[in-house]
């Protein structure tokens, strides 16, 4: 349940990021907001290609380590910045961060679990991506 909660816990600032990057962008005067999607979504297509084959020959913990210190770093980036070259980096290493970790719980928790925890745990992932997905299109 563990790799779950976490991926939920990931989800969170995902969503409120994505959620009111127009209006940060606003308030300290940047108006092409859209680097940062786009930064975002190149660098976790980039990273998914590379994590799976680090998570099956080095383990997990190589894996969601960096990743989770990346997205720190992002999110550490997007609190001071200032412009736009400063949002595309924080972008860069928010996405390489959850383009590594989120694949890494879901397959943490499908292969280290009884079938009985599994089912309730891959049912608790699609109830974060579907909450996650509405507050996106709703917001």
């Amino acid at each position: 349940m563990l790799p779950a909660f976490l991926c939920l816990l990931m989800a969170i600032p995902l969503g409120g990021i994505q959620t009111f990057m127009m209006v940060y962008g606003t308030e300290i005067h940047v108006d092409n907001t859209w680097i940062y999607f786009l930064g975002q979504a190149i660098t976790i297509l980039i990273s998914r290609l590379f994590a799976g084959r680090l998570y099956d020959t080095k383990g997990h913990f190589v894996v969601i380590v960096p990743g989770v210190l990346a997205m720190a770093i992002g999110m550490l980036l997007l609190s001071f910045a200032t412009g736009a070259v400063t949002l595309f980096c924080a972008a860069l290493f928010f996405g390489l961060g959850y383009g590594m970790t989120q694949p890494a719980f879901k397959r943490l928790q499908s292969t280290e679990q009884p079938q009985k925890i599994k089912v309730r745990q891959t049912a608790h992932s699609c109830q974060v991506w579907i909450s996650e997905w509405q507050s996106e299109v709703l917001a």
